[in-house]
């Protein structure tokens, strides 16, 4: 399963630096071994890379903490990264719902800008 995310932000506020939480509400999905993070060519051109690591909690395994930075320029508007998560054999048919917490940014004058949560829903076709 492959989940691009982007970001739509006017040019009034031009992040330089952003940080998320997303939540995969799926038993079977193990985030401690299966998931794949990549920065897209807008993002990368911009000299931004990106990091994510599962949450260490056992009370938010299900969470994916991911920062996305480097460089002066800002994050370009449109898909900045792609989230590809293994659906383990035999998962059965589901409407999964991620949904994208704690979005937070910083723009190159080092004001910080909180956005709102978004939500993405995705169809697994039973395996």
């Amino acid at each position: 399963m492959t989940v691009e995310i982007a970001l739509q932000q006017g040019s009034q506020r031009e992040l330089a630096a952003l940080q998320w939480e997303t939540e995969i509400p799926f038993k079977p999905f193990d985030l401690q071994k299966g998931f794949v993070t990549r920065v897209l060519l807008a993002a990368k051109d911009a000299g931004k890379s990106l990091t994510c690591a599962p949450s260490r909690k056992p009370a938010d395994d299900s969470l994916l903490r991911c920062m996305l930075a480097g460089g002066q320029k800002p994050i370009p508007s449109g898909a900045i990264a792609v989230l590809s998560l293994k659906i383990p054999e035999g998962a059965p048919p589901a409407t999964l719902r991620l949904r994208f917490l704690h979005i937070a940014g910083v723009t190159r004058d080092l004001k910080q800008a909180n956005l709102g949560p978004a939500e993405a829903a995705v169809t697994i076709r039973g395996r």
